[in-house]
């Protein structure tokens, strides 16, 4: 509730009440009528305004063309509700695969951010992620057969965490990565963290060849992606004519399905190669030299922007801290931006 500027008692009342209408006769004949009914209810019985708002807009937006709620505790409801259907699905193994998706969790995961960027709040997400897994603790829920569970325990062992018998774990990084993966997509790259995907999850696409190139692009076109970012990384001397072969791949096949080409290069050779290409956005910035007439020349031909990072190194040490500490991330920057 905090997070949406909602008043935090008429928010948990209106969670308390949402799913109410779903018990009534009215609703299950009509089931269309579900969060409409409720509204009226509530009402009826002399509940506050707001929290019968809330009630009736706590699905929304059910789609792209759906109404997104802007009433504080309409906010708050609709987002806790989305988010605990994904943590609960995702908790269980439960997600959606390339072509069946039963629980409409993308939908969920697109509700989410909507309600965030329409709204303009800002919400810790590894957080709050983390404080709805707990709720489920003591459901006789058996976590130890999930793939995130398994991925934290070796994360665990790995970093000589002492896990005591018949702890349960609650891996806030690697569930979280495994749930906000889904909610920002896939990343394309030649590096070998590739290889460090969680078991069952595609956060990232080795780029192994041309092919292997045009194959994640295609794949990431199938799931209606928005965009297509590539991870490029400094590539050495010996193998630039083949990593820059896979790049340039990618981008001719991301031009053929007509999508934006995303792309992070922190070096400024590599940064010229894809704005060769066509790079709608350049992320994080060249920091390994300062830009030339060429770079800003080919910046504006192939009208790219160009979105600088100038304190990622810190940014990325605050977050580790945080998510160590299962901490919201101070905000440093005398903007209040977030790195």
């Amino acid at each position: 509730a905090g997070y949406a500027g909602a008043d935090p008692d008429l928010a948990e009342r209106a969670a308390r009440l949402c799913k109410a209408d779903l018990s009534t006769e009215m609703v299950g004949e009509f089931p269309e009528l579900q969060g409409a009914m409720g509204r009226y209810y509530a009402l009826n019985d002399g509940e506050k305004a707001d929290v019968a708002e809330a009630i009736a807009e706590h699905y929304a937006p059910a789609g792209p063309s759906d109404a997104c709620p802007a009433k504080p505790v309409s906010v708050a409801v609709a987002l806790a509700d989305k988010i605990d259907t994904l943590v609960g699905f995702f908790a269980i193994d439960e997600r959606p695969t390339g072509s069946k998706d039963p629980f409409a969790l993308r939908r969920s995961a697109l509700g989410v951010i909507r309600l965030i960027v329409e709204n303009g709040i800002r919400v810790p997400l590894f957080q709050v992620v983390a404080e709805s897994l707990k709720l489920y603790e003591g459901c006789g829920l058996d976590f130890s057969t999930t793939t995130w569970y398994a991925a934290a325990k070796i994360a665990a062992r790995s970093e000589q965490h002492v896990l005591e018998p018949g702890t349960i774990i609650y891996p806030y990084r690697h569930f979280g990565n495994s749930l906000l993966a889904f909610l920002a997509d896939t990343l394309i790259t030649h590096a070998p963290r590739a290889k460090l995907n969680l078991p069952g999850e595609q956060e990232m696409l080795l780029l192994s060849d041309e092919e292997a190139g045009r194959a994640a692009v295609r794949y990431m076109a199938s799931r209606a992606t928005d965009a297509i970012k590539v991870w490029f990384l400094r590539v050495r001397e010996d193998e630039r004519e083949d990593i820059d072969g896979r790049v340039m791949a990618v981008a001719d096949e991301a031009r053929r399905e007509n999508l934006p080409l995303i792309v992070h290069a922190t070096s400024l050779r590599e940064a010229k190669v894809v704005l060769r290409e066509g790079a709608h956005l350049l992320v994080h910035g060249v920091d390994d030299q300062l830009v030339d007439d060429e770079f800003l020349t080919l910046a504006k031909e192939a009208g790219t922007i160009y979105t600088p990072t100038l304190i990622v190194s810190d940014g990325y040490l605050n977050m580790f801290e945080a998510i160590k500490g299962v901490a919201t991330p101070s905000l440093d920057d005398p903007n209040g931006c977030i790195d």
